[in-house]
Formats: structure tokens, C-alpha cells, sequence
């Protein structure tokens, strides 16, 4: 949503609800939330904005088996905006983000997963965007985080510590936007930078993409493409690689009533071997849904519902880590 002040500034916000309810097991059932929101006061080509973020999520951690941790985040961030001119505009942030995690029934001996996964992260970003030509805009974004565990000794290597700083920088372009032919493409590298010597660094290709073929006003076809790399919190791993790729075509048959139909596949490595064994999940996912949308505008308003099926499935190097499942959902999109 946007909430506008006048001349003075404007709000922007995202809200996100998610309840999930399980047919056997009803003491698992769950209400999720996140929630983004922007104060940006603008001084002609410059402005300031504070920032913050608000999250409660039960977690399955990537890396983890058989953990659903609770967990809560608190995100506050200052930042500045600046334009040169009509082609370039820049945004700086500084912001701070507490995290905090339980799970009653976690197995770790000795330890709870707050041992594991409580830590602050003081992070500086830099988002350049600059108008090529037309609907193309190049963009860099740079991130850099330090991550400080409330307990920062690995239960595996008592003395070792995992802090660590974390640099991400993606040059990409953004083209084509409300045409036929549009997308995202975001290609650089990250780097993690552990205090430690022990545990292993990582320097590598790191990216996103997203690309939209409208074939007509009723049909579109997507692209997507990620690689992600992150501190593992798995014993003494230090890191784990996730690949993924998706192809998702979406058809209303009407004003409406549309359907889609997708397909991801992908796989996550932890490279460092656990009792002599490297793990790699080879990961696959079968969607299929039913839109109802009320209305949509060029200006990003609308109001959408969509009943959805989904399949996944994970085979893994480690057998015990393999598994199926299957999830309906309801989502409501909601642009004001």
C-alpha cells in the first residue's frame, strides 16, 4: 500500500498473513506475519527515509531437520536517497535486525535452537539504479553484513567461533517493464568472511533473474532462476549453496477466471561432509492453481484469489532427509 502526506512525504507498507492448518496434526497449525514499512520524506532531488520490518515465522531452516522454530526478527533502518539528475538515482541504508528463535521440541543435546540461531546483523546496502533507454534500467545492489551470534561457539567445535561478515554485490537490469517482453537479471558474487579460521570462507557466483513473456493479455509465460549462498547451521558446516529454476505459465480464461501450472527443480549442497558423507538434495516442486481476480489496473491496484496445489519433493544424499509432501493453499493479493 501507499499512504501519501501531502507535500511532506508518503508511506509505502507490505502486510503478508499466513495460516497454515494441518489435517491430523491441529497443534501444528500457525499463523505467520510480515510486514515492510518505509517513511520517505523527500528535500527535491534528495530525501531521508526510516525503515523497518516485522516478522514472526515458523521456520523449517534449510539445513535443519525436523525443526519448526518460531522465529522473530526486528529490522531498523535510516537511509538516504539522492538523484543526478533524471537518469541516476542512489539510495544508501544502514539498519540493524535482532533476531530470535524457540522450538520447544528441538532435539539438539545440551542446547536449544536459540543456541544455534540467535544473533544481531548490522548491515549497510547501496541501491544505484540508472535509466539506460526507454523501459531499461541498470542497477547495482551491494550489501554488506556482520552477523554476531548470541552464542558464536559451534556444539560441534566448542571453540570455534562462527561470526562472520557477509558481502553481496549484484550489478543486474531491469527492461522491458509493462511490455511484452520483461524481467530482472542480477549477476555478481558473495563472499563470506568468517572470524575463524577454521571454518571455511567462501567466495563465488551468486545471482537472481526473473523474466515475463506476455503473449497477449491473457496469457503469460515466467522465468526464474536463483543461486543463493548463506551461513549453514548445520554442526560444522560454514556454508550451503542453493540452485533453483522455475518455469510458471499462467492463462485467464476470462476477466475473472484464470489458471497456471508450474515447475521448479533445483538442488542444495553442504559441501563440508558429516560422517563422511557430503549432503546434496536433488529438489523438485509441482504447482497448479485456480485464479479469481476481481480487477487490476496499470497503476498496480487489484484484488486477486488463488487456489493452488502443490507438490515437493526432496531426495537426498542423506536418506533420512528425503521426503514428500503435498500443500493446498488460498492466498489473497491485495494492491491499494
Amino acid at each position: 500500500g501507499l499512504v501519501l502526506l501531502g507535500s511532506r512525504g508518503f508511506i509505502t507498507f507490505t502486510e503478508k498473513l499466513n495460516y497454515t492448518l494441518y489435517k491430523d496434526f491441529s497443534e501444528l497449525n500457525a499463523l505467520d506475519h510480515e510486514g515492510k514499512y518505509r517513511l520517505t520524506v523527500p528535500f527535491g532531488d534528495y530525501g531521508l527515509f526510516v525503515s523497518t520490518e516485522l516478522r514472526r515465522l515458523h521456520e523449517r531452516p534449510i539445513d535443519l531437520q525436523d525443526v519448526r522454530a518460531i522465529g522473530r526478527s526486528r529490522k531498523f533502518g535510516l537511509g538516504a536517497i539522492a538523484r543526478f539528475g533524471w537518469r541516476t538515482t542512489l539510495e544508501l541504508e544502514y539498519s540493524d535486525t535482532d533476531f530470535r528463535y524457540t522450538d520447544e521440541d528441538f532435539g539438539g543435546v545440551g542446547s536449544d535452537i536459540a543456541d544455534i540461531k540467535d544473533r544481531s546483523e548490522q548491515s549497510g546496502e547501496l541501491r544505484l539504479r540508472y535509466k539506460l533507454f526507454g523501459r531499461t534500467n541498470l542497477t547495482v545492489e551491494m550489501t554488506r553484513k556482520d552477523l554476531s551470534f548470541d552464542n558464536p561457539f559451534l556444539g560441534s567445535l566448542p571453540d570455534v567461533t562462527r561470526n562472520l561478515d557477509r558481502t553481496t554485490v549484484l550489478p543486474g537490469v531491469d527492461f522491458g517493464i509493462g511490455g511484452a517482453l520483461s524481467g530482472t537479471v542480477r549477476i555478481g558474487y558473495t563472499k563470506l568472511n568468517y572470524v575463524d579460521p577454521v571454518l571455511e570462507d567462501y567466495t563465488g557466483p551468486a545471482g537472481n533473474a526473473s523474466l515475463t513473456y506476455r503473449f497477449n493479455s491473457a496469457t503469460r509465460v515466467t522465468l526464474n532462476a536463483e543461486r543463493r549462498v548463506d551461513f549453514s547451521v548445520w554442526e560444522n558446516n560454514s556454508y550451503f549453496i542453493e540452485d533453483s529454476r522455475g518455469l510458471k505459465l499462467t492463462r485467464f480464461l476470462n476477466r475473472f477466471l484464470g489458471v497456471e501450472g508450474g515447475y521448479n527443480t533445483g538442488h542444495l549442497e553442504v559441501p563440508q561432509p558429516i560422517g563422511g558423507r557430503t549432503r546434496f538434495d536433488d529438489i523438485r516442486r509441482y504447482t497448479a492453481g485456480l485464479i479469481f481476480r476481481m480487477f487490476e489496473s496499470e497503476l498496480g491496484r487489484r484484488m486477486e484469489y488463488t487456489l493452488r496445489f502443490t507438490d515437493y519433493r526432496r531426495e537426498s544424499s542423506i536418506p533420512s532427509l528425503s521426503l514428500d509432501r503435498n500443500t493446498l493453499s488460498l492466498s489473497a493479493d491485495v494492491g491499494f
